[in-house]
């Protein structure tokens, strides 16, 4: 897999004289995709992509993620995903495979979770309908905020603010800390016992 730091259309026409060894994987903003597939592939891509003056970066990943190479998976993912009990959403959910709000009984299907393998990823899209949708705060739960980065590029970030949950190189606790006071900050209700950890 390799970032590329072009738009989906530039990128897009150069796949499209791969015959699916190589992937759009990802949109994660108006400049920036990744790429999928076999390495000898993807490294060729690169290297055409230089030639136009376009930058990338490998990335350290084990499989060729949101790939052609994904799809022997599938049928077991599908088939345990079949295994699971699921509920209409609660909450709106932005899909990250469409980009635009999901249907209520749309995630409540395996088919759903099982189709994401092989789809390309359109977070920037996804970011785009949350601050559609009046999201003023956005929260990046994970072990590095790699995500908010993305989403600033993809949102206009002005009058929004972006938190991680957590950071590498920070004490767990205290970057919590900082987060949940962040958010109170920003005016959102926080569950002080929950936080702590009481009953």
């Amino acid at each position: 897999m390799a970032a590329v730091f072009a738009g989906e259309e530039q990128v897009a026409a150069l796949l499209r004289e791969e015959d699916g060894a190589v992937s759009l994987a990802a949109v994660n903003g108006p400049r920036e995709v990744v790429i999928s597939g076999r390495a000898e592939r993807v490294k060729a891509v690169r290297g055409r992509l230089r030639e136009e003056g376009v930058a990338t970066q490998e990335l350290a990943v084990s499989r060729a993620f949101h790939s052609a190479l994904m799809r022997p998976m599938v049928g077991a993912l599908e088939k345990a995903a079949r295994e699971a009990r699921y509920e209409p959403a609660r909450l709106p959910v932005i899909s990250t495979v469409t980009g635009k709000k999901a249907g209520r009984e749309e995630l409540a299907r395996a088919e759903y979770w099982s189709g994401q393998v092989g789809a390309t990823v359109r977070f920037g899209a996804a970011a785009e309908a949350l601050a559609e949708e009046g999201v003023r705060v956005f929260l990046e739960v994970g072990a590095t905020p790699i995500l908010t980065g993305l989403a600033k590029r993809s949102v206009n970030a002005k009058d929004r603010v972006f938190f991680g949950s957590l950071k590498r190189g920070e004490e767990d606790e205290e970057q919590m800390a900082r987060t949940v006071a962040g958010l109170y900050a920003q005016g959102l209700e926080v569950d002080w016992t929950g936080f702590r950890g009481g009953p």
